[in-house]
This record gives structure tokens, sequence and C-alpha cells, in this order.
């Protein structure tokens, strides 16, 4: 399923390590991409984020779980992880998947952002994502003298 330099453990590293967010596009009803940054979350096998239920992007996975996604630095050296994928939705009962993304990038759920995160009225969404199919990059090598 992984095509590319990493090995299976090499991709759940830099997944788990990873607090860059997921890059994910889904097809809108016109036909056309969306494409939209998400804070995730890597199980080994289900990648994990969250958005509000009436988001255009969760409108879009109802009609259409077809998606893709990547996770990358915009900075030398380029590495990464991108994928295509099935995503199923499902309620974030007590807004649990969205404590947890917020510990995991902010470290815990008492800065002015996660408060305001957190008191959101709108209802939000579990966005699994099972990968059907997995693509790896890594340049550090050939950029290591492009890197300060």
């Amino acid at each position: 399923m992984i095509q590319g330099p990493w090995t299976d453990d090499d991709v759940n590293q830099f997944l788990r390590a990873s607090r860059l967010p997921v890059r994910l596009s889904v097809v809108a009803p016109s036909g056309y991409p969306i494409v939209a940054s998400h804070w995730f979350d890597w199980d080994g096998s289900v990648l994990r984020c969250g958005m509000p239920q009436s988001s255009r992007l969760a409108q879009a996975l109802r009609r259409n779980p077809k998606c893709a996604f990547e996770i990358a630095a915009d900075t030398p050296p380029y590495k990464g992880v991108r994928g295509q994928g099935d995503a199923y939705l499902t309620e974030d009962v007590d807004l649990e998947n969205l404590k947890s993304l917020i510990v995991r990038y902010l470290g815990d759920v008492d800065s002015s952002l996660a408060k305001w995160l957190l008191k959101r009225t709108e209802p939000e969404v579990i966005v699994s994502i099972t990968p059907k199919r997995l693509m790896t990059w890594d340049y550090s090598e050939r950029m290591s003298d492009a890197v300060s």
C-alpha cells in the first residue's frame, strides 16, 4: 500500500510525531476539488480529524467519501506522506476528538484558541479516513546542503 522510500514504521513514526496539519482534499458538488487544512491524529491505520458538521468539507464527504490528503512541511528538506482514502463521518460526542486534537497541537485546553474552539455551538464531526494508497517522499539527503 505504501509507495516511496519509507517503510510502514517510517510512516507511523512521521505521522505520530508530526504537528503539521493535514491538507485534506474532497470533491465539491461542482465537481471541483476543495482543499482545507485540519489538525489530525494517526492511530497506525486511520487518519482522524475534526470539523464543524455543516462545513463545506463535511457536506462534500457525506456526498462522496473519496478524498486525498497530504502531510508535509513547507520548508526544506521536503518530505512527507500523501494518499487517497475513504472518509467516514461520526458525531464528536462530548467533543472528545476535538479535545484530543487540541491537546496534541496546543499542549492543553487552557489557551484562548482552545477555549474558543470548545465554546462553538455547532456540532463537530470526526472524519476517519482509511487510506487506500500512501505515497512518501524524503529529499533530506539530496537537500542536506540546502538546509541552513
